[in-house]
């Protein structure tokens, strides 16, 4: 990842930040004040792994760091509904 590629992923990457979800594998919030090397900081996860064909500008959701680690390059699917305010 060099150059307008690198640049582009940080771009979206800070976008998708900004936006303060909660980690997509796990449901509980992310804490976005952690250093990035803390295991519940944030990172971008990929829903396709790149090592699976996934692109570099594939969609990307918020997931804490060992979410993302422990889910290495399998595919996973979101089963249960997403965290809403609304009572149904």
């Amino acid at each position: 990842m060099r150059g307008l590629d690198d640049h582009t992923y940080r771009k979206r990457t800070a976008a998708l930040k900004a936006k303060r979800h909660d980690c997509w594998l796990c449901g509980d919030p992310i804490d976005y004040t952690l250093p990035w090397k803390h295991k519940m900081a944030f990172t971008a996860d990929h829903i396709q792994p790149r090592s699976k064909g996934g692109h570099i500008y594939g969609e990307i959701r918020a997931a804490h760091r060992s979410c993302n680690s422990s889910r290495s390059n399998r595919v996973t699917t979101v089963t249960t509904a997403p965290k809403t305010a609304l009572r149904w």
